[in-house]
């Protein structure tokens, strides 16, 4: 059973933070439970441990002992095998907080920043407003910002796109970014509930949510997905396997002879069988961008 206290301080100011280190597959469905109870929520990739460090600032006692009884379930199930680190946190300013540990960063002629970033967008730059933590796709992450240098660098050559899919859009990154740089009718899809409502909110907050549109898809199943094929661009920052899998449904959803498909999410070695698979549907190298022992793959029609 998880070492969760029973029974914090019922006093308004106490918070109580709740930390685990989980595999990437698994982080998505512990960052949920955690994302359910918690007043906010940190999730960032340990790239030392190739696993996601996900923290939940809790302030209600009821809340904590639901998040317990979450991370119990999780642990029966086998999800997770090590108890939480469990500590009151001291009172602290967490506008401070956050800006101290979300600073602004630039990615090309991308800034990205939180909603409390006081630092003015620089001039010439793209602002990305995206706030940490919220789902995943800060931006920090090699993958995300393998994808948005890939999206600069079609822009630089003279690619164009008028209507894109973000597949596994999370915080809406990648689709907000598309949305700036064409002036594109954007999809973003996820099969993940609260990422769709963060997707929604952050396009609002960039000013492009008449642009945007959020909805529910598993992979390309969604009506909406076929409707608005074929598309020009299509983001899919997701894992190697599904990549693999979906290689089928991408072809069929690109847009002939002239859509482009930006894949990451995939590890260096993983990226001989996942072009493997976009081969067998018709669909080549363009070029690639490498962060570390992560890759990202830029693929068009043979």
């Amino acid at each position: 059973m998880s070492n969760l206290p029973d029974s914090p301080s019922r006093n308004a100011a106490t918070i109580t933070r709740v930390g685990l280190t989980v595999p990437e597959s698994i982080a998505p469905e512990v960052c949920d439970a955690f994302e359910a109870r918690g007043i906010a929520v940190s999730a960032f990739f340990v790239e030392a441990a190739r696993a996601w460090r996900i923290d939940a600032y809790v302030a209600d006692a009821r809340d904590l002992a639901a998040l317990r009884a979450d991370l119990d379930v999780l642990r029966i199930a086998g999800s997770i095998g090590t108890d939480p680190e469990v500590e009151i946190v001291p009172d602290t300013d967490w506008l401070a907080e956050t800006r101290r540990a979300f600073p602004p960063f630039d990615v090309g002629r991308f800034f990205v920043c939180g909603s409390h970033a006081a630092r003015p967008v620089p001039a010439g730059r793209i602002p990305l407003t995206i706030n940490a933590a919220t789902a995943f796709g800060s931006g920090e992450h090699e993958t995300t910002r393998g994808c948005l240098e890939a999206l600069l660098r079609l822009d630089a050559e003279g690619v164009r796109a008028s209507n894109v899919l973000d597949l596994g859009t999370g915080s809406g990154i990648l689709a907000i970014a598309a949305a700036k740089i064409f002036g594109a009718a954007v999809l973003a899809v996820d099969s993940d509930p609260a990422a769709i409502a963060e997707a929604e909110a952050n396009a609002g907050r960039n000013g492009v949510g008449d642009r945007v549109t959020a909805a529910s898809s598993i992979g390309y199943d969604a009506v909406i997905v076929g409707r608005r094929a074929p598309f020009d661009l299509v983001f899919a920052n997701i894992l190697a396997g599904p990549l693999v899998l979906l290689a089928p449904d991408l072809a069929r959803h690109l847009a002939a002879g002239r859509g482009v498909a930006v894949l990451s999410g995939l590890l260096d070695e993983q990226a001989a069988v996942v072009l493997a698979a976009h081969d067998r549907v018709g669909l080549a190298l363009r070029f690639a961008i490498d962060h570390g022992p992560w890759r990202t793959l830029v693929l068009g029609w043979a």
